[in-house]
């Protein structure tokens, strides 16, 4: 058995590659809950405007960013 417990029920996610979830988890695109630093991408922003996302695993003390994806 691995360090953490399971729930206790699961239900279907309704997205192929996540699978199940905790019956209490709730699926939210991340572009629906997330900010974008709303002072410089107003509500008025193209839903295609690409952003550069980083990774809190890409930022190193001493180099800064050392990677980033591309998203939308």
């Amino acid at each position: 058995m691995g360090k953490y417990r399971g729930y206790e029920k699961y239900k279907y996610s309704g997205v192929e590659w996540l699978g199940e979830i905790p019956t209490h988890w709730e699926v939210k695109r991340l572009k629906n809950i997330a900010s974008c630093n709303d002072e410089a991408l107003g509500e008025k922003t193209n839903s295609d405007y690409e952003i550069e996302y980083v990774d809190i695993s890409s930022v190193d003390l001493a180099s800064g960013i050392t990677h980033y994806d591309q998203k939308f």
